[in-house]
């Protein structure tokens, strides 16, 4: 039982620290869902929570950057076919 507990803790960490690689590289989505999977390994993991939390906002901008250049791709795309 202990060697379980101890892979599963290697197992959440290696994705923890994925997660941190990730996130220094500015892939928030990927990085987060590193730190989700470490949360499933371990649903006790604290670090993972709180990068969880902390990136929140800075996902949701990077999200909504992500829609609006989309956006503007679509219309300037729509633009340049009507010429």
């Amino acid at each position: 039982v202990k060697e379980q507990q101890q892979d599963k803790r290697r197992r959440a960490d290696a994705a923890y620290e994925e997660g941190l690689a990730l996130y220094n590289q500015k892939e928030l989505a990927r990085a987060r869902q590193r730190w989700t999977d470490a949360l499933d390994i371990d649903p006790g993991f604290t670090k993972a929570t709180v990068m969880l939390e902390n990136t929140q906002a800075e996902f949701n901008k990077q999200l909504a950057n992500q829609v609006a250049a989309d956006d503007f791709e679509s219309r300037e795309a729509a633009a340049v076919d009507k010429m």
